[in-house]
């Protein structure tokens, strides 16, 4: 075999070891990259939940709606002033990188807790406008929103443990 052809060979298993070896490099990166995002978004999740559940919000609703259903009828708020879901938001383009079996749980927790935000920003703008009353809050508002909370803290609850299963058997698998 002449020198050219074994140099030739030569560059083409030098050039194919090296194109390997940058495809392992990129791939561990995506696969860090996706883990960092995916424990983020954990934790946040994570985090929620344990606002909720120590600021007893469920069972809130659960008393305001029986008072009215007793004729109490006060103005009730829950104020929310800062914006809680910062991770996800920056990282929404992101979610195909969460494990599959977490994204659904996920977005649906977001859209869901959410969806609560604005159900409290409209009581909260609402008793502010008319702040002696009527307001257009009843006993059905109250018993829709704490139901659109009961199911977030449901599917955060499945995000975060599917999230954990999936790391889980990763790291056993």
């Amino acid at each position: 075999m002449s020198d050219a052809w074994i140099g030739l060979l030569g560059a083409l298993i030098g050039g194919g070891l090296s194109l390997i070896g940058a495809f392992g490099v990129a791939s561990y990166q995506h696969s860090k990259n996706a883990k960092a995002v995916t424990m983020a978004i954990r934790a946040e999740i994570d985090a929620l939940l344990k606002i909720v559940e120590t600021r007893e919000y469920v069972t809130q609703l659960a008393e305001w709606e029986t008072e009215w259903r007793r004729g109490i009828h006060r103005p009730r708020t829950i104020s929310v002033k800062r914006e809680y879901f910062s991770i996800f938001k920056s990282n929404s383009s992101g979610v195909g990188l969460l494990p599959p079996s977490s994204v659904g749980h996920v977005v649906e927790f977001y859209t869901l807790a959410m969806g609560f935000i604005e159900d409290c920003d409209t009581w909260s703008e609402t008793v502010k406008a008319s702040p002696d009353g009527p307001w257009p809050i009843n006993e059905e508002n109250i018993a829709e929103t704490r139901t659109v909370l009961e199911k977030a803290v449901a599917a955060g609850k499945q995000a975060v443990s599917a999230i954990d299963n999936h790391y889980r058997s990763a790291c056993t698998g």
